[in-house]
This record gives structure tokens, C-alpha cells and sequence, in this order.
């Protein structure tokens, strides 16, 4: 309720008015963090770290926003894997060019997409390598 009448106005209803109020403010706030966890976690490693960090000192608008790096984030990859894409995003467009990494336009909507498929991608070589080598 907007604008609530001044006739409801009992402790009963202003105390629920609050407590919706507050609810709504600790979830987006709990959303927020959920989101920003996972980007700081130490088993990524301080490397991980540092390339966002360099990310955002690089960029006046970084392209690697918090939703991307939440993505990033919690994929199936080993932390060395997301500190090489982090330094390809970070890197010159000829080199992410060479290495057919996403053009630096590239589409917030087709991050998922790509994401998944660099994972998969890099989870057959990592397999490849495995069954190679042994």
C-alpha cells in the first residue's frame, strides 16, 4: 500500500507496512551480495582477483559487469581457466581476435551462450590432454 488511508493507521498495520518495507530492502540487498560472493571467494584465487580488479581500472565502462562475472564465476571451470579468459578480456583486440575470443561489442545476451561453449570447449581439451598424455 502506497498511501496508506490515515483512518488504518493502527500500530498493527504500520508495524506490517514497516516489515514489508524492510523485507523488500533486505532481499534486494541479499540478492546483491549473492551476487558478489561467489566473485570474491579465495579459492578463486588472488590471480582471479587481481584481473578484475585490472578490469575495472581499465576500462572507463567494463564490459565484465556483475552479472558476467557472477557467471563466470560459478562455472565448471578451475580458477587458472577463468584467470586466462579474464587476462584474453583484459587484453588488446588483436589478441582476443587470435585467441577467437568475444569482440569487445559483444553482447551482454550472449555471454550465457559463449560461456558455455568456451567451458565446454576447454573441458574436452583439459579430457584430451588427460587421456593423451597418460
Amino acid at each position: 500500500m502506497k498511501n496508506p488511508d490515515s483512518s488504518t493507521w493502527t500500530d498493527r498495520n504500520a508495524e506490517e507496512w514497516v516489515r514489508k518495507a524492510v523485507k523488500k530492502v533486505e532481499d534486494k540487498l541479499v540478492a546483491e551480495l549473492r551476487k558478489h560472493l561467489p566473485v570474491a571467494d579465495p579459492k578463486l584465487t588472488a590471480a582471479f582477483l587481481q584481473e578484475v580488479k585490472a578490469h575495472y581500472e581499465k576500462f572507463d565502462e567494463p564490459e565484465m559487469l556483475q552479472e558476467k562475472l557472477y557467471m563466470l564465476a560459478t562455472s565448471a571451470m578451475p580458477p587458472r581457466m577463468m584467470v586466462k579468459w579474464l587476462q584474453r578480456w583484459n587484453s588488446s583486440a588483436a589478441i582476443r581476435d587470435a585467441h577467437r575470443f568475444p569482440k569487445t561489442s559483444f553482447a551482454d545476451s550472449k555471454f550465457p551462450d559463449w560461456l558455455n561453449r568456451a567451458t565446454w570447449w576447454a573441458q574436452v581439451r583439459l579430457h584430451f590432454r588427460i587421456h593423451v598424455f597418460i
